[in-house]
């Protein structure tokens, strides 16, 4: 694919599912040259501290979903952040960005084969 979208899903996985999530994704899109666009909520308001400390203490009553940096999170695992933005509807703050994963170091070249 040249292209993925993920909305609202990586502030309800935890971090060592969201390394593997990303690796995976970064292989999809590094052999396409691809990006990823990801929105998710963030911290940023008092309405979103409250969400906090209620996910503290009982991450059921909000669904599992935790205030997450979204460029911070990608930036950490090595990707590019190209763009992002954050909106504020009434408290609740979203995350918007668009990434793609920095390009791999060269491979070793083969052995040559001198006969």
């Amino acid at each position: 694919p040249d292209r993925i979208v993920l909305n609202y899903m990586l502030d309800i996985i935890d971090d060592a599912d969201l390394d593997g999530i990303l690796q995976e994704c970064n292989d999809l899109l590094v052999e396409s040259g691809g990006s990823l666009a990801a929105c998710s909520i963030m911290a940023g308001s008092p309405v979103m501290a409250v969400w906090s400390g209620v996910w503290s203490a009982n991450p059921w009553l909000v669904g599992g979903c935790r205030p997450v940096n979204l460029a911070e999170k990608f930036q950490q695992r090595g990707w590019e952040v190209l763009e992002q933005d954050q909106v504020d509807v009434f408290g609740y703050t979203s995350q918007i960005i668009v990434a793609k994963p920095k390009e791999q170091s060269a491979q070793p070249a083969l052995p040559q084969n001198h006969n």
